[in-house]
């Protein structure tokens, strides 16, 4: 049977398991959905993931700034 096994599996990183910060997997595969839904381009397609990027990175910034409900934790 193919596969790590014994002291090999030690150095193999596990991820998953801790609550994702901002929100759940699934939750963010519907936005992305949405976010594409009825494009009928390539350029379409690239604009709004675009758009969608720069929201998020709007998101990010406002919520690391200092004295913003977000930067309390």
């Amino acid at each position: 049977m193919p596969g790590l096994r014994g002291a090999a599996l030690l150095d193999v990183p596990a991820f998953g398991g801790e609550p994702e910060r901002g929100g759940s997997e699934r939750l963010l595969r519907v936005a992305a959905r949405l976010t594409l839904m009825g494009a009928r381009t390539s350029a379409d397609l690239l604009r709004r993931e675009e758009q969608a990027i720069t929201r998020l990175r709007r998101v990010e910034r406002a919520l690391r700034r200092p004295g913003t409900a977000g930067s309390a934790r």
